[in-house]
This record gives structure tokens, sequence and C-alpha cells, in this order.
């Protein structure tokens, strides 16, 4: 007996309505599933509307990584935000006049639903795949027809259903795009969802003419391909009880059916979670900064000669190029540094070439005169320019980087953190090592390498410390006119390059970092190469 009545209750129990039911919407018949949680909606005119349940993230995951999404969906290209609705275009389709190779009808969107949007339908089919937030949301459908809908308003209404989705919740929806929907988010303080969606044909459906010629010319966006309900719909929607007697199907992960107290306790720790977790999130990209990163296979870089056929020895004045900002190459002798795992990483090149045509009087250096004569014996190589180059880092440092690094030292002493007058990338001149570069002045290195053509030098310098490990490569390429056993004597251009890498220890290294990277790459990185390539080759 007591274990039958124990079993009465729990069956009780199962059938008890969630929080966000209605007594209007009370359930009957409760449904388990193995495998995802999903249901079909009936569609009189076509397919059915399918929604299926995928999974669950950890509790206020939801919500941080919508927040995320939104914010880089911000800086797309293509990011539009209008209906209430901000999206992004990923992918193009390949239609009339942009087709290549291969016709392709989809076009990739991503979208974002804070607390609503008004109904809307479009033309063409739609797939999405989306992540909820903390407090859930409600798919609201309703299978009218533009007709029936400019015949009789009632007829939207008697039509419409809606779908609960949980909040931390992963799932993916199917339907007809001509279909009524709106999306809204289950409660205040939470964002409905973010999506990825699919438009299996962009061209489907019976687009207008002026709509269809933005499609084919890939100036379509999610916006300019709705249209939305008429106004006197919109007002009967706005009543606060209009979607209360709205049949309503619940996906739910959790086992055992709905239980009140449950529910209700989920859904407001997953709503404050969600809160701490959003806030905690942007307040560490803040500190640490938002940008991702690529990693491509690294290519050797060429640089273009501004004068190809004018070899530096002809030369009484040479040209400073602008510095250019560039991937690291693929033969640095950086790699593998911190067994190539890092959290910040820059490369900067300079180059030194002959006048040609129009140019700033200011990047005009007189070369040096004993340069100048060897170049012309064939006698300046690589190690030369990079002993030149180490001599004016340490001797003649940039006046601008000796006053922020006195700034820079005096703040940080007090935490015991190295301190040097150079500018950080090359600060570890200064020290010691047991690897020495140079013939006439010895540099402590980290690491060394030389072409046997004398054509390229690379030297490896850096230092730890208790926040943070650093290295900087610093390279010298002589660029010939032609390659053969004489290239030294035929060189018509020089580039210098000086290569950061950084892996950070502890969260004060990240904030450091954070602190100072936008300043290294303009008012350090800059001046040290531009002063350091003056006195290397000037007089």
């Amino acid at each position: 007996m007591p274990l039958k009545g124990f079993m009465n209750v729990r069956r009780l129990l199962a059938i008890r309505r969630s929080p966000q039911v209605q007594p209007q919407q009370y359930r009957k018949k409760v449904y388990f599933t193995p495998t995802f949680p999903s249901v079909q909606l009936p569609v009189s005119w076509g397919l059915p509307i399918e929604v299926v349940l995928i999974g669950q993230i950890g509790h206020g995951g939801g919500s941080a990584l919508v927040q995320q999404v939104k914010d880089r969906q911000k800086k797309h290209k293509e990011f539009i935000d209008e209906l209430d609705e901000p999206s992004a275009k990923l992918f193009n389709t390949s239609l009339g006049e942009q087709v290549k190779k291969v016709e392709d009808k989809t076009a990739v969107y991503t979208f974002s639903v804070d607390q609503s949007h008004p109904f809307h339908r479009h033309e063409g089919h739609r797939v999405f795949t989306a992540v909820t937030g903390s407090r859930g949301c409600f798919l609201r459908f309703s299978t009218a027809t533009k007709q029936e809908v400019e015949e009789d308003a009632n007829a939207f209404i008697k039509q419409l259903s809606q779908v609960h989705i949980p909040g931390d919740c992963i799932f993916t929806l199917r339907f007809n795009g001509s279909i009524w929907h709106q999306f809204s988010a289950a409660g205040e303080g939470s964002p409905a969802f973010f999506a990825i969606s699919v438009h299996t044909d962009e061209t489907g459906g019976q687009l207008k003419a002026e709509d269809m010629k933005k499609v084919l010319s890939n100036q379509a966006s999610i916006a300019s391909l709705t249209e939305v309900v008429p106004e006197q719909i919109q007002k009967i929607l706005q009543q606060p009880d209009a979607f209360q007697t709205v049949p309503t199907y619940h996906l739910s992960l959790e086992p055992g059916g709905p239980i009140q107290l449950r529910d209700l306790l989920c859904k407001v720790y997953r709503s404050g979670m969600g809160r701490i977790r959003s806030s905690a999130s942007a307040f560490a990209a803040k500190l640490r900064g938002g940008d991702g990163h690529m990693i491509f296979p690294q290519q050797k870089r060429n640089y273009s000669t501004t004068s190809s056929n004018t070899l530096l020895a002809d030369q009484e004045y040479l040209v400073l190029s602008p510095i250019i900002k560039n991937e690291l190459s693929i033969d640095s002798i950086m790699d593998g540094e911190f067994e190539n795992i890092y959290h910040f990483q820059d490369s900067f090149t300079i180059c030194i070439t002959a006048p040609n045509g129009s140019i700033d009087p200011k990047s005009l250096i007189k070369q040096d005169d004993t340069l100048r004569q060897m170049w012309k014996d064939g006698k300046c190589n690589s190690d030369e320019i990079m002993e030149r180059l180490l001599s004016s880092f340490v001797d003649h440092p940039p006046t601008s980087v000796g006053r922020y690094m006195h700034v820079r030292n005096v703040m940080v002493r007090p935490l015991k953190l190295r301190t040097s007058p150079l500018g950080c990338p090359v600060s570890s001149l200064l020290g010691k090592s047991e690897e020495l570069f140079g013939s006439d002045r010895k540099f402590p290195v980290k690491k060394q390498s030389s072409s046997p053509s004398g054509l390229q030098t690379q030297v490896l310098l850096g230092a730890n410390d208790k926040h943070l490990r650093f290295r900087s490569v610093v390279s010298t390429e002589l660029i010939p006119k032609e390659e053969s056993e004489k290239s030294l004597e035929s060189i018509v251009q020089v580039n210098v390059t000086l290569s950061n890498r950084v892996h950070c220890l502890n969260w004060f290294g990240f904030f450091y970092m954070w602190l100072i990277h936008i300043g290294h790459e303009r008012l350090v990185v800059p001046p040290l190469l531009q002063q350091g390539c003056k006195y290397a080759f000037g007089k």
C-alpha cells in the first residue's frame, strides 16, 4: 500500500502544469521521449512547422552566450538593425551575374531577438538553430493565409499557437517563412535567443520584382524580405491577455514531466545566473579585449619594391616607408616559442628603398657614406645591418618611448616587475645571455639565424616576468635586384621587421596587456623602428 500510494502521488506530480502554463492551457497529456523532444504543428496548406529541442547548456550560459554573439554581430560588415531583429549576412547566394562556377541559392544569416519583435512573414523556406536566453522563449505561429487575414482579422487569432522553449537551450526550427510568426522572450531581463538561419532558397516564394532584384545582386537582408502583420492585428496582439488562451506546446529536457516547484526554482536560478554570467562576460571582454583571431598556414612574405631597378649603393638619400602591420612570416625563428601557445602576437615591417617619384621629405634620410661604400663593394650583408640596427636601438632610443617607459617603470616598481629604459620589445638588449650576436659589438640574444646567402638575419630577444613572458624577433632582409653570386652588390631594398609574442601567466598579465597593447602598437613600435633605421642607415 505505501508503494502504491507513492506511485499515485508521483503520477499527480507528473501532470502538474509548469509556471508558464495558464489554467486555460492545462495539459492533459505528457509525452516522454529518450531522444530529442520535438513537436510538429500542422499547416493545412503546406508542410508542418517542426521544432526540435537539442540540448541544454549550463545555468545562465544561454544569456551570456547570446550577449557575446550579439556584440560580435554588431561589428560585422553586413550588420543591419531593423524591425527589432538585428541581423548579419554570413554567406551570400551565388546567382545571376554573381555565379562563377556553381549556382547556390542558399543564404546564411545570424539574427537575434531581445524581448520581442512584431509578427511578420517572409517568402521562402527557413531553417535555423538557436540558443535561448536564460528565461527561455516562445515561438508563435499563425497559419492563417494572407488572404484569410485580409478578409477576417479573427482568422489570425483562431489559427495561432505557440511553442515554449526552456532557458539556456539549443533548438532547431524548420518552417515555411510565409507563415506569420513572432519570437519573444519568456520573461523580462533575458534575451529570447540568438540564431543562425539558413534560407534554403533565397529566390523561393512569390517575391516582388524589386525584392528579387535585391536577391540576385546580393543586396537582400532579413529586414528587406520581411512583411509585417497588418496594423489592425498588431493592435489586437498588443492587449495584455492576447496570448493567454493560445494553445501552447512545451518542450523540456527535465525528467519526470512538469513539476511546478522544480520548474519555478530552475527558472529563477537560471534567470539570476544569466544576468551574472552576462555581466561577467562583458566585463571580461573589456578587460582582455573582445577580438577573436584566425590562424592560417603561414606564408613567406614578399614585399613589392618601390624602386626595383635602383641600387641602394647609387643613392645619397634613402626612403623609410610607412610601417606595415602583417602576419608572422613562416620562416620566423619565433615559431615554437611558448610551444606556440600565446595570447598576443603582432608583426611590423618598415622598408628602406631608394627615392622614387613624389615622396614625403620627412621620410628621407641621408645614407651613411661607409654603408654606401659597403653596398658598392658587396661587403654589407644582413648581419651588418642587424648589428647597426641593434646598436641604434641601444644608443639612440626614441625620446617619446623613453618617457613612456619612465612612467611605466615608476608604476610597476612597487610590484617588483622588470624595468628598463628601452622599449619593451628590445629591452633585453641591456640584459645578459649566454648567446651573443655581433662581430664588433656583442648583444645578448636568445637565438639567432643567418641565411648562407647573407640576405636575411634574425635574432630572438625577450624576457620572463611575474605576470607574463614576451619574445621579440628582429629581422633584416636584403632584397637584391636579381639573385646571383653577386646579390650583395645589387641590393635595392631592405626590410626590417619587429615581431612580438606574449604569453600571459595570470590575470594581471591579461590586465596589463589590455592597458598597454594599443600604446604598444601606436606609440612604441613605430618610433622604435623609424628611429632605429634612421641611425642604422643614416649619418
